[in-house]
């Protein structure tokens, strides 16, 4: 997620005036334009719960003061609700990035609680949002089944990642070597590399 941020606020800055909004301060391992304007709403990482009346006042004051024209949210966490009322009686587009897939959600485990604040949680995304984006078609189309979504309202687009200059001189383009990293999760797919790479295997011994 903090990649997507960072790569769409260095290519957004080429054109617009772009801050990039966090709760608490922290420092990015990835590269952020110069141009791009960071804000943290504290200083140190707190919880959701007592600070959230707080942090809404303070984002509506800086959404206000600087006129800012379209919100970003990106992924669920905390941050769609706080974005969510802090945008309300502005002129600002609220545009949400969905970051996971329905799919997955059937396979985590949760309580109680954590079910009825994902349920509120999506519920604000669902009416607040002036814009959802999706990380795939198919995504869009699990929206738009599931809650009933306007299409008008939803669309996709992918992930996209910088050039890669930053590790050209690193990389050995007659590698043979292949890794993947993530977590082993559904959502993830990672029954499917068993597939793929019988196929390459197959062809490519070597």
């Amino acid at each position: 997620t903090e990649r997507v941020i960072t790569n769409l606020a260095n290519e957004l800055s080429k054109y617009y005036e772009v801050y990039i909004v966090n709760l608490f301060e922290n420092v990015s391992v990835y590269y952020v334009n110069k141009n791009v304007k960071k804000i943290f709403l504290h200083k140190e990482k707190r919880r959701l719960r007592y600070t959230i009346m707080n942090d809404v006042i303070r984002l509506h004051r800086f959404i206000k003061s600087k006129d800012i024209s379209v919100i970003f949210s990106i992924g669920k966490s905390s941050v769609p609700l706080v974005a969510a009322l802090a945008k309300m009686n502005t002129k600002a587009r609220y545009v949400f990035c969905e970051h996971s897939t329905l799919e997955c959600r059937v396979f985590q485990k949760t309580n109680v609680y954590r079910k009825l604040y994902a349920f509120m949680q999506q519920l604000v995304i669902n009416k607040c949002s002036d814009k959802i984006i999706t990380l795939t078609k198919k995504e869009k189309n699990n929206y738009i089944a599931k809650y009933s979504i306007d299409p008008n309202k939803i669309d996709y687009i992918y992930n996209f990642v910088d050039n890669g200059n930053s590790f050209a001189e690193k990389y050995n383009p007659k590698s043979k070597k292949i890794i993947s990293v993530g977590r082993v999760s559904y959502e993830k797919g990672y029954e499917y590399l068993i597939k793929v790479a019988s196929i390459v295997f197959a062809k490519h011994r070597d």
